[in-house]
């Protein structure tokens, strides 16, 4: 999945969430979306380097975008198990 691909996902599923909030608050149901920030984890490991033509704008922070695509957070995520305790 690419990076792009995941900031979908979690867009889509806040407005999920957002709409279930919504929707079951008349019957009494609490619906809460955790923005947990950023978790060290391998999810992004097999993915394929982005490549940046070489006149593109954004060669600027062609690390960040690469840092990025790699799963690697910045600012450094969070300890996967610390994380899960």
């Amino acid at each position: 999945m690419s990076s792009d691909s995941m900031l979908a996902s979690k867009a889509g599923l806040t407005c999920a969430s957002e709409t279930l909030r919504l929707e079951l608050q008349p019957l009494g149901v609490d619906v809460v979306t955790a923005m947990v920030g950023c978790i060290n984890t391998e999810f992004c490991a097999k993915d394929i380097p982005s490549i940046l033509p070489s006149d593109s704008f954004y060669r600027s922070i062609e690390r960040y975008i690469e840092d990025s695509a790699a799963g690697k957070p910045s600012p450094t995520g969070m300890d996967v198990n610390v994380f899960a305790e």
